[in-house]
């Protein structure tokens, strides 16, 4: 679990920016390619949150 939360931003970022780029709409007022980036961010920190929150999980049940 752990690694796909961690594998998802790079994926959506990195490997899927060049074939989101050839897409020419726009939704809300933006170009595809920057809302892309922008809902990159979003998935990131909701990522980073569920990491942050399973290790502090994890933490709590290796003190007791």
């Amino acid at each position: 679990m752990r690694h796909i939360l961690t594998a998802i931003p790079f994926i959506w970022i990195i490997l899927a920016l060049p074939f989101v780029n050839t897409f020419h709409p726009q939704i809300l007022g933006l170009p595809f390619v920057a809302f892309w980036i922008q809902a990159g961010v979003v998935i990131t920190v909701f990522c980073i949150h569920t990491l942050w929150m399973l290790d502090k999980k994890d933490k709590k049940r290796n003190a007791q």
